[in-house]
C-alpha cells in the first residue's frame, strides 16, 4: 500500500490489476523467466475480469510430502473437474509424485489409492488449453525442456 498510484517498481504512472499481472517490465520479466512462459500477446488479450481463482485447504493431520503433494494433485484436479474447467495444466515439482503418476501402480502400494483417484482426474477428458500446444508439440518433437507436466 502506498500514497500514490504510480508504481513503486517502474515508475509507471497508474499501477492496477493489469499493470501488475501483465504490463510491467517486471511482470514481462517474471513471465519470460518462468518455468512454463506464457504466450504475452494472449495475456494481453485476457480480461483479467474473467479469470477464474480458486484454492483450498484441509487439515491432513501427520503424515509424509509425498502423501501431501497426491492430495495437493487429488483435490486441486477434483476442484478444477468440479467448477467445469476443461483446460488444466498440471505440475508438480514433486518428481516422485510425478513418477508414480506415469507408471502403473501396484495394488500393495501403500498409497495405491491416491494415485488411483489422481489418475482418474487426470485420464478424463481434460482439453488442453491454447497456451500449452506448443509444448505438446515440442514433446513430440523430442525437444528436451526441464519440466515436470502430468
Amino acid at each position: 500500500m502506498t500514497m500514490t498510484a504510480n508504481c513503486d517498481i517502474c515508475g509507471a504512472p497508474m499501477e492496477n490489476a493489469a499493470h501488475i499481472v501483465r504490463n510491467c517490465p517486471v511482470a514481462i520479466s517474471v513471465w519470460h523467466q518462468s518455468l512454463m512462459p506464457m504466450n504475452l500477446s494472449l495475456l494481453q488479450a485476457v480480461d483479467l475480469h474473467t479469470w477464474w481463482m480458486r484454492g483450498f485447504a484441509v487439515n491432513l493431520g501427520v503424515g509424509q510430502v509425498l502423501e501431501v503433494e497426491l492430495w495437493g494433485i487429488y483435490l486441486g484436479l477434483k476442484l478444477a473437474w468440479d467448477i467445469g474447467c476443461s483446460a488444466v495444466v498440471l505440475e508438480s515439482y514433486s518428481a516422485t509424485a510425478v513418477h508414480l503418476l506415469n507408471k502403473n501402480v501396484e495394488d500393495l502400494h501403500p498409497l495405491a489409492t491416491m494415485l488411483w483417484g489422481c489418475k482418474d482426474y487426470i485420464n478424463k477428458n481434460w482439453d488442453p488449453p491454447d497456451s500449452t500446444r506448443s509444448f505438446l508439440s515440442e514433446d513430440l518433437l523430442g525437444v528436451f525442456m526441464p519440466r515436470a507436466i502430468v
